[in-house]
């Protein structure tokens, strides 16, 4: 009882975080329309309206529905009907949502540690987690998403302990796996991923428990691209196009752009300029742009890649904790820590330091945790999703929104690690931790 009170506290502040952000947001109208969206989320609200407009057998046969995942689309053509068209209860939903994956983020530790202690703390550390509920209530991908994957890890994990609906959890697993796909498409090699190197890691072994963690990753693996091979077969079929969407190419064109670092060219005071000198007057968005943009983006390794692979490696931060500005000059317009201090906005520049070492004390700790526990066979694939994300996310433009996925295993690994050390008196560890987190911080702050 007492466990649930405690839950159920964690939940009601991370809800009022976000309804506060919400209500304080340029998005919030009390006549249900969109008020304020970002630009990614109109191009989705676009196809949505053509949707509406024409039919989803017209969509599917059009190259719109390759331009974007088609997931989104859906996700708020479905909403939109159900809700009348009233945005504001789509954006409800999405703050509902991110509540429920405070909950699964809870179990999911549960089930990983057993330790109510490490699945409370992980459950705090997403419900304080300002940056994933400021885009909550968002019409962007990342609160769906991030919802889909946490209900696939869930039922992979409830798969592994429950023998007599193994088989419903691995479908269920795959369909929200399958869900998470079509809304951004990284993880569709996921699967394949996990086969290929638990499959090499068997047969080095040969070992029970390798088997049956091959096993289950066979099985979620088969539902899985059964169920996406229809998107993929149709696209090839219709468009000559083999993959789930376009937008790729931009993002390798700009993630290797030397004078942008694989970051965002806002950053360096310039635009998107630079991909219409490749494709012309031609959307990004379309199949054509798309194969354009990656062989100027494979061309813009080969002509300098030490250079590209240094960028790579400070795409780590960025993913993970973000950069100056996607953490200052996006919140308060300037380019450094001293900026802010030096309008002598105290409150403003506290809340930035507070915002930026939340991130490097998770992630800090995090990594301590990675070390306790890369041994542990039965905490691998909790160590080996988020290193997949993040090895496929770095070749391409590294936005902090895209690493969002990290940190809710972070949050998991660090809450075990804390909570080890706790019981183990391993403050020197604990010193080590505070002490990555504060040189981390000083990076960002610095002007990274």
């Amino acid at each position: 009882m007492k466990k649930n009170f405690l839950l159920a506290v964690v939940v009601i502040i991370g809800m009022l975080l976000r309804v506060s952000l919400y209500l304080d947001s340029p998005m919030y109208t009390t006549d249900g329309t969109t008020g304020y969206t970002y630009p990614d989320a109109n191009e989705y609200l676009n196809c949505m309206a053509y949707i509406l407009e024409h039919d989803l057998w017209d969509y599917f046969c059009n190259e719109i529905s390759v331009e974007l995942a088609c997931g989104m689309p859906l996700y708020l053509t479905l909403m939109h009907t159900i809700f009348d068209g009233n945005f504001q209860h789509i954006r409800i939903l999405g703050i509902f949502l991110s509540c429920v994956q405070i909950v699964l983020v809870y179990q999911i530790a549960l089930k990983v540690f057993r330790d109510f202690r490490v699945a409370i703390l992980a459950a705090i550390f997403l419900a304080l987690n300002i940056d994933i509920a400021n885009f909550s209530y968002t019409l962007l991908t990342e609160t769906i998403s991030l919802f889909c994957w946490s209900m696939f890890v869930y039922f992979y994990l409830l798969s592994k302990e429950n023998n007599q609906f193994y088989k419903i959890c691995i479908i269920l697993s795959a369909i929200f796996l399958c869900m998470a796909t079509l809304i951004r498409a990284i993880s569709l090699l996921l699967p394949a991923a996990m086969i290929f190197l638990y499959g090499i890691y068997y047969l080095w072994r040969k070992d029970q428990k390798v088997k049956s963690e091959l096993r289950t990753w066979l099985a979620i693996g088969a539902v899985f691209y059964i169920l996406i091979s229809p998107f993929i077969i149709k696209n090839h079929v219709l468009f000559n196009f083999n993959n789930l969407c376009t937008g790729g190419g931009t993002a390798l064109f700009l993630g290797s752009k030397l004078e942008y670092q694989g970051d965002e060219p806002a950053f360096y005071g310039s635009d998107y300029g630079c991909i219409y000198e490749v494709i012309g007057p031609n959307s990004h968005r379309k199949i054509k742009s798309d194969r354009e943009l990656y062989a100027a983006g494979v061309e813009n390794i080969k002509s300098h890649f030490h250079e590209y692979c240094i960028m790579n490696i400070k795409k780590i931060a960025r993913l993970t904790i973000g950069t100056n500005f996607s953490m200052i000059l996006q919140t308060v317009g300037k380019h450094n820590i001293k900026e802010v201090y030096e309008t002598y906005d105290y409150e403003t520049t506290l809340k930035v330091v507070a915002r930026i070492f939340f991130n490097t004390f998770v992630y800090a700790f995090a990594i301590l945790g990675i070390y306790r526990h890369y041994k542990n066979f039965s905490l691998s694939s909790i160590i080996l999703m988020p290193m997949y994300f993040l090895v496929f996310s770095l070749p391409f433009l590294a936005i902090f929104r895209y690493g969002f996925i990290l940190f809710i295993f972070a949050a998991l690994l660090a809450s075990s690690e804390i909570i080890c050390q706790y019981q183990s008196k391993q403050y020197n560890l604990t010193f080590i931790g505070l002490l990555s987190a504060v040189l981390m911080e000083m990076y960002i702050l610095s002007g990274f």
